[in-house]
């Protein structure tokens, strides 16, 4: 989506935040029950990790966001989308955190409704070659 700004820093943290000065994407996290699906593959870079997230709505099918992130081993990549302001704003924070070895990646997440934590999960998934 044109109103996010991505960062991607190799050997630092990477965090995607919405832009928010974009009033009617945040209409869009309006009651939403984001779905959020990720994927990490190696990078072209040696030791680097691309991360892609689609965040839907449940509800709508709508696409809500799509960040893309850079990672390195060991380092946690960051992402933190969505609105606040007011109740039913809802946003999603998730960290990503590939292995040393590669191989698998940890993910935590936390949906919250106008900064409040309304649902988490945390699982490890394979890393695609």
């Amino acid at each position: 989506m044109k109103n996010l700004i991505t960062v991607a820093l190799l050997c630092m943290s990477s965090v995607v935040v919405a832009n928010p000065s974009a009033p009617a994407q945040a209409d869009l996290w309006v009651n939403a029950r984001p779905d959020v699906q990720v994927a990490v593959v190696r990078g072209a870079a040696i030791d680097t990790y691309e991360l892609s997230a689609t965040i839907s709505d449940l509800r709508t099918g709508k696409v809500l966001s799509e960040p893309r992130l850079i990672a390195t081993p060991g380092k946690p990549a960051q992402v933190q989308v969505g609105a606040t302001g007011a109740d039913g704003m809802i946003s999603v924070e998730f960290t990503v955190t590939v292995a040393d070895s590669g191989d698998t990646a940890t993910y935590s997440s936390q949906v919250k409704d106008n900064g409040v934590a309304i649902s988490s999960q945390s699982f490890t998934l394979a890393v695609a070659r």
